[in-house]
């Protein structure tokens, strides 16, 4: 079975939440803000507890660890 494709914190999250416009939307923050997160890869660590808390409204399974560590491919 192949290993899934390594993935950065922030694409990982934006792909759990659909895409970086659904994740901006629904955390409240601005487009642009969440899209500069996934080009860079990380998210600021004072964001991680609202979006875990997002998370566990949405039923979206995220753990503290992939948000900030993403995924190893």
């Amino acid at each position: 079975m192949p290993r899934p494709a390594p993935l950065s914190p922030a694409a990982l999250v934006a792909h759990r939440f659909g895409d970086y416009q659904t994740l901006a939307r629904k955390l409240g923050v601005d487009r642009t803000t969440a899209l500069r997160w996934v080009q860079s890869g990380h998210i600021p660590r004072k964001r991680i507890p609202s979006i875990l808390a997002l998370a566990r409204r949405e039923r979206i399974a995220l753990t503290e660890a992939e948000a900030l560590m993403g995924r190893a491919g």
